[in-house]
């Protein structure tokens, strides 16, 4: 199934609604892979004492940024909800990092039984908390490696190999794009 949000339908609620209905529909763990993609713009949250980062959505106003943006670590937390056991979240904006910032906090249990029972929540991010994404041409520049890089085959390539991991898509797209 594919859910694709463009331009004015990417808002907070049109957000939410698709992360309700993805929790309804897979609300029992089950072997599958969700991977979810979030291009735009992203800001620090002006509030957070921790450097949470903002996703702005398109009726992002930036008097009302925390009502109107959608948190990051909020998104992770509705992530995990959803019984889908492995779930990718690609982020291609400003300050996209700061999605890890909660967990990188707590003390976590990253036990192989842990992970192969309870649904997974990875995120592949084109830039850190406090840094600012790179665009040309309209696109993300990394998103746009990142595509290249599965769609023409190179990573492929790169490893030898007929599959490849989601860290060795991450490693081999930060090499080239830095």
């Amino acid at each position: 199934t594919v859910c694709a949000l463009y331009d004015g339908e990417v808002t907070k609620a049109n957000i939410e609604e698709a992360l309700v209905q993805l929790e309804e529909a897979h609300d029992t763990a089950k072997v599958g892979r969700l991977y979810i993609m979030f291009a735009g713009h992203g800001m620090p949250d002006p509030k957070s004492k921790g450097g949470k980062s903002l996703f702005c959505c398109h009726d992002f106003d930036p008097a009302k940024a925390y009502r109107t943006a959608y948190p990051l670590t909020e998104l992770k937390t509705k992530l995990e909800r959803i019984g889908i056991k492995h779930v990718c979240l690609h982020l291609d904006c400003c300050h996209a990092g700061g999605i890890f910032l909660d967990s990188r906090a707590r003390q976590a249990d990253f036990t192989v039984e842990r992970m192969a029972t309870k649904p997974s929540v990875c995120a592949i991010t084109a830039v850190t908390a406090d840094e600012e994404a790179i665009e040309c041409g309209g696109n993300g520049r990394f998103t746009k490696t990142l595509c290249d890089q599965l769609g023409k085959g190179y990573a492929f390539d790169a490893f030898d190999k007929t599959y490849v991991t989601i860290s060795e898509v991450f490693n081999l797209t930060f090499e080239t794009v830095m």
